[in-house]
């Protein structure tokens, strides 16, 4: 039996500003939701309530285009797939907001419906796309801020850190080439996955990396899952503090670097080559992501120069928004490059020249007052960018007194993603095939 009184009045939009909206029910996309595709069943269970007038379905915590795909392994993109569940649930596009963590996902939206347009020569309603900075509200609201540690701590051991959790081809492709070139004794890097998965991405990987092992974590760690790297509280471990200020600069690996990207890319990797060109269907050419994490806030944040493996023109997006870069002292000439396996190499050039100066260069770099100014600039204009935003990363504190989706449907187990598909829902029309979301 649903606790739900209809009418009940939420304020979930309230981190974008807006006025607090009569009957809306906020859900993010993500663990089940996302990985079992459980959205179609959801949406039409709730709307047999009739207790929201609208619904704001969240993807703001990441910029993935595709959530899945069907059974021929076709991708299915978010867009199709909301538009699938709205259908099948019976709900006006009028009623809906999608929010990304895609900066142009307004763009985005609009060339894939001008594509879908072309191609069914079907009419359907658009939906209301909206970007959300959820990491920035994140690391403001919810991150221990280390700042004036990290600036006062003088010796410096090490030149950069290299953090990663996911293994993702790009920061698997970083690593390597690291590895190769002798970097990695003069960072402090983690690679937070077994042999298992980086055998996936290369093949012959361990006997050319013999003595490495993985997971590699940092000195002090004894699990290999652990603190900031892949969650966000406010106890932060004292050896992560200690690399961040003991080093000079941080090299961003971002979760994507705007490679389309497949529903599930381990499978389409082959040997050791970056698949740049792959990207889906071609049409899909307008997907232009902007995408940044707490893995770009942090540093900001805490004041941290950086070098950023992200997508193309992530930089110049930074400078739209009033933030100062680092191409004074180095080259970033590869945030226009299109081709992700040239961004990663130039960013593997700048690190490489800048280990290659004596200790007494590096430090004048960084000890520099125009370094300084920089960093303090881009931590006020976070700050003045988050401060109105109160954003908390756990369920309890996150919404205050708003309505989500775990206030009504605590236990997800009564819902089966092969429901829709047992019906013959007709999807066809969104993406050509039969596409109900597969589990990830």
């Amino acid at each position: 039996m649903l606790n739900i009184l209809p009418g009940h009045n939420t304020n979930i939009l309230s981190r974008s500003g807006h006025e607090p909206q009569k009957g809306t029910l906020h859900i993010p996309i993500w663990g089940d939701i996302w990985n079992k595709g459980l959205l179609p069943e959801i949406l039409k269970y709730l709307e047999k309530t009739h207790a929201f007038e609208k619904y704001v379905i969240d993807f703001a915590h990441e910029s993935h285009l595709w959530v899945g795909c069907n059974k021929d392994t076709t991708p299915v993109s978010m867009f199709e797939w909301t538009h699938f569940c709205l259908e099948y649930a019976g709900i006006n596009s009028d009623r809906v907001v999608l929010k990304s963590g895609d900066v142009n996902v307004k763009s985005a939206y609009r060339g894939w419906y001008k594509l879908f347009s072309e191609k069914s020569g079907v009419h359907i309603n658009d939906i209301c796309v909206e970007y959300e900075n959820y990491w920035g509200t994140v690391v403001y609201n919810n991150h221990q801020d280390i700042f004036d540690y990290i600036k006062n701590h003088k010796s410096k051991s090490k030149v950069f850190t290299y953090f990663n959790g996911v293994p993702r081809h790009h920061r698997l492709t970083m690593f390597k080439h690291l590895y190769d070139i002798g970097l990695i004794d003069k960072g402090f890097v983690t690679m937070l996955c077994d042999w298992q998965d980086i055998q996936i991405f290369y093949r012959n990987t361990q006997s050319s990396m013999p003595n490495l092992p993985f997971p590699l974590i940092l000195e002090n760690s004894t699990d290999h899952y652990y603190g900031p790297l892949n969650s966000h509280t406010q106890i932060i471990p004292d050896d992560f503090i200690k690399a961040h200020a003991e080093s000079y600069l941080d090299i961003i690996s971002e979760t994507t670097m705007g490679n389309l990207g497949v529903p599930s890319e381990k499978a389409f990797y082959k040997d050791n080559e970056i698949y740049d060109d792959y990207s889906g269907p071609h049409e899909y050419s307008f997907y232009n992501p902007v995408f940044l994490t707490e893995k770009t806030w942090r540093a900001i944040y805490y004041g941290r120069p950086f070098m950023l493996l992200g997508c193309r023109n992530q930089l110049r997006k930074l400078h739209e928004w009033g933030f100062k870069t680092f191409s004074e002292f180095w080259d970033e000439g590869y945030d226009k490059e299109r081709t992700v396996s040239k961004r990663i190499m130039q960013v593997l050039f700048n690190l490489k020249s800048l280990c290659d100066k004596t200790d007494e260069e590096i430090k004048s770099i960084f000890e520099s007052d125009e370094m300084k100014s920089i960093l303090e600039h881009n931590r006020n204009c976070f700050i003045e960018l988050n401060k109105e935003k109160k954003f908390w990363f756990t369920d309890k504190d996150r919404f205050g007194d708003d309505l989500q989706l775990s206030d009504i449907l605590p236990d997800l187990d009564m819902f089966d993603n092969t429901s829709s598909d047992e019906k013959s829902f007709e999807i066809n029309r969104f993406v050509g095939k039969d596409c109900r979301i597969i589990s990830r």
